[in-house]
């Protein structure tokens, strides 16, 4: 006997493509359509959609996280039994002992962390190389919007770096932020010891950065939707010479906006990526900036 694990998804209609994939569905009204494109239309009301995605064999005794693409294609959950668990994709179980797993963008592509003396990061079920430190507080993998490209923060001899698709990147003391991917997967951006790294390229941010002082430098950076531009605060919060700045991400030059005590995160481009906009204070004074 199989039992069946039933998702049930919440359906707001007139939403022409709440659901993308190809599934049958069981609803509780009358008239169910799926046309061609995977869409659902109904002429009655319903509260709900049950979709079967996935079936767990009798032999599991746990279920104890599942996870989604992020389009809805596929599934993953972990499972099995207390001392022999699997992760479990689309039906085909593999070996499991990590966390934190990530799908990539289109669903084909998964990775998780493993934790221990020594961490490693399993991408498509094939162990990478161990390094003194890779942990679920400090990173994750991370992929590309267009799913070619995965990388992820790795520690070794008291230094940290980036990996992407196994190359390791320059060393530096301490890596603040997350790393992103511009929209476009052409170029990533974080921070580290005090500079902002575009792609092989560091643009100082603050001057030389006790340990101590860490937590105050600034936490946050962002693409424009084009890829085109990058924006951070250049300073240390608080101070008096905080400042947005707006990079190029292809010529490097800067533009430095007005300066304030403190600025308040996140910084927002126009959907057209020609303004930005954020809050800042000054002088015991709240205002927003659009440049």
């Amino acid at each position: 006997m199989i039992l069946l694990l039933i998702i049930t998804i919440i359906v707001v209609f007139g939403c022409s493509k709440i659901l993308s994939q190809d599934v049958k569905t069981t609803t509780d009204s009358k008239l169910t359509k799926e046309n061609s494109e995977g869409n659902i239309s109904q002429s009655a009301v319903s509260d709900s959609i049950e979709v079967k995605i996935a079936t767990i064999p009798e032999s599991y005794t746990t279920l104890t996280e599942y996870y989604f693409s992020s389009n809805g294609k596929n599934v993953a959950y972990i499972g099995g039994t207390h001392e022999k668990p699997f992760i479990v994709k689309n039906n085909i179980p593999e070996k499991y002992y990590g966390s934190l797993l990530k799908f990539s963008s289109n669903g084909e592509k998964f990775a998780y962390i493993v934790e221990g003396k020594t961490g490693f990061v399993v991408i498509d079920g094939e162990e990478g190389p161990r390094y003194d430190d890779v942990n679920i507080y400090t990173t994750r993998p991370y992929f590309s919007p267009n799913s070619r490209d995965v990388l992820y923060v790795a520690k070794k001899e008291n230094n940290e770096f980036l990996v992407l698709n196994g190359k390791e990147g320059k060393r530096y003391r301490v890596i603040i932020d997350d790393p992103i991917f511009s929209p476009d997967s052409l170029h990533i951006a974080y921070n580290a010891d005090g500079v902002i790294v575009l792609d092989d390229k560091e643009f100082k941010i603050s001057d030389k950065i006790k340990t101590s002082d860490i937590s105050s430098v600034t936490k946050s950076i962002f693409f424009s939707p084009d890829s085109k531009k990058l924006a951070f605060i250049k300073g240390q919060q608080p101070s008096k010479n905080n400042a947005v700045i707006l990079l190029d991400v292809v010529t490097g030059q800067m533009q430095e906006g007005p300066k304030f005590q403190y600025i308040r995160l996140p910084i927002t481009f126009s959907p057209d990526s020609k303004r930005i906009g954020y809050a800042g204070m000054k002088d015991r004074r709240a205002v927003t900036v659009q440049r």
